[in-house]
């Protein structure tokens, strides 16, 4: 009877996941930043979601107000923008500025600005001459609210990954775990997109696991740090959170329990374990080092050569 309830646990895991890729790829239609696209932006705009950095804290808010945004696109559009090719870390400056546009095609356009470069949601840099500190003293300062950390932040992953290299002035240091007594989780294999664990209860009592719910780590100079999402998923996630923000729900920055790969709790009964297939697809291929997996203050390590 185990057995037949482990298979319909799996059916119904792969049965969602791809329903997510559906739902990812075919409502939500992500678009590339690129001068036109931008100054053929402006007469559908439907909301636009300031963000803002300042080396401490991020903080975002958001705007529907037609007549707010009209005036804001028109700026933007007047903008010089022209392609950058040799942009790298130095010439990031605090504060960094981000912005994500959604149009009344749902299409999403988002990207991150600092030191008048745009870095845009597929990578590519642009010289980008526009006063974000006016914009957001203006329009972005009401009301705006306090997230969880630089990992959310738009095109995080391009802000603190180049290649094989990590910009730890920009990586969010991993929280402190605090891993459950008599738990234990081993790594059989972690062959990505997807990680193979088994995590054994050795309790008294059954143990809850949340699966989906293993996030990498990143070790650099003694330090643990959270890896950001690769922008392609980034949208996904951000208007599921934004989601429970609105329904005054605080998940903690849980990627997978905002419904991004599914979210699903086994009890796992005592003095046996359980072999969890996990999903790591949307954090991309990660640079030669050292990391971790990490789920409810559970971690599984692994070097990467």
């Amino acid at each position: 009877m185990k057995k037949v309830r482990h298979i319909c646990l799996v059916v119904i895991i792969c049965a969602t996941l791809l329903l997510s890729i559906v739902f990812y790829e075919g409502f939500f239609s992500v678009t590339s930043v690129t001068k036109d696209l931008i100054q053929n932006t402006t007469q559908n705009v439907r909301n636009l979601w300031f963000y803002t950095y300042n080396g401490e804290k991020v903080y975002w808010s958001r705007t529907s107000d037609a007549g707010i945004i009209q005036k804001i696109m028109a700026e933007i559009e007047t903008a010089n923008i022209t392609e950058t090719k040799n942009w790298s870390f130095e010439d990031i400056t605090l504060p960094i500025y981000g912005l994500l546009i959604h149009n009344s095609d749902n299409e999403y356009i988002f990207g991150a600005w600092s030191n008048n470069h745009w870095i845009s949601q597929d990578g590519t840099v642009y010289t980008f001459n526009f006063n974000f500190e006016k914009f957001v003293s203006e329009y972005a300062t009401i009301n705006a609210i306090e997230t969880m950390s630089f990992t959310d932040f738009p095109c995080a992953r391009f802000l603190t990954q180049n290649e094989n290299q990590w910009n730890t002035a920009l990586l969010t240091p991993a929280k402190e775990l605090n891993p459950p007594k008599n738990i234990t989780a081993t790594l059989n294999s972690w062959d990505s997109p997807t990680v193979n664990v088994t995590v054994t209860n050795k309790s008294d009592t059954p143990y809850p696991k949340s699966l989906n719910e293993w996030k990498p780590q990143v070790l650099l100079d003694g330090v643990w740090y959270q890896v950001p999402l690769i922008s392609k998923y980034w949208v996904n996630y951000w208007l599921q959170y934004w989601a429970q923000c609105a329904d005054g729900v605080n998940y903690e920055g849980t990627l997978f329990g905002l419904g991004l790969l599914g979210h699903y709790i086994l009890d796992i009964p005592c003095g046996e374990s359980y072999e969890e297939i996990g999903h790591i697809g949307c954090f991309g291929e990660l640079p030669i080092g050292t990391y971790r997996l990490e789920s409810q203050g559970l971690t599984v390590e692994l070097t990467k050569l």
